[in-house]
């Protein structure tokens, strides 16, 4: 089997997930709403029990996850240092915005179509990248290869980055 045939196969995945999803979603609309629900209740459960166990992941941390992104600052770790990141900027004119914002979803199939195909950064697909936010004051220094074979061009990169605030390359 192909790579495509796997990434048809995953887009199938995503589509049935988030259909049932929107699916529970609505049957928990329902239940808050009528009395004498037992009926109801139970197709629910089979509904939401039918989710793998991912999607019901993303269903059931979604809101602490949004918060997450909400604080004033988020805290990650990379190679065993936690790293801080103020979440908003001021504008000119005052306002405080956020640096990542939320699309605005309808219900849990939303969600969960765009956790599995777009995402945050820092998280799978990594449609964003590999990290949960750019680092401030690390911007990676630049520089070009070709001089001569591999070690060569190594050992000029380690050279001509002594000093440097970056600790990567682009």
């Amino acid at each position: 089997m192909g790579y495509s045939d796997y990434n048809r196969q995953y887009q199938e995945f995503v589509k049935k997930e988030s259909e049932q999803a929107t699916l529970a979603y609505q049957f928990k609309g329902v239940i808050e709403n009528v009395e004498n629900n037992t009926t109801l209740k139970q197709e629910y459960n089979k509904i939401f029990d039918s989710l793998s166990d991912d999607t019901k992941r993303v269903i059931n941390r979604w809101e602490d996850l949004k918060n997450k992104y909400q604080d004033e600052t988020y805290r990650f770790e990379v190679r065993g240092k936690t790293i801080e990141h103020d979440m908003y900027v001021e504008s000119l004119s005052g306002t405080k915005v956020p640096i990542i914002a939320f699309p605005k979803f309808k219900d849990w199939g939303d969600v969960v179509k765009w956790r599995f195909t777009e995402n945050l950064p820092g998280r799978f697909p990594f449609a964003s990248g590999v990290f949960p936010l750019r680092r401030v004051g690390e911007d990676p220094a630049r520089m070009f290869a070709g001089e001569g074979g591999p070690e060569r061009t190594n050992r000029r990169f380690h050279y001509l980055s002594q000093g440097l605030e970056a600790n990567r390359l682009s």
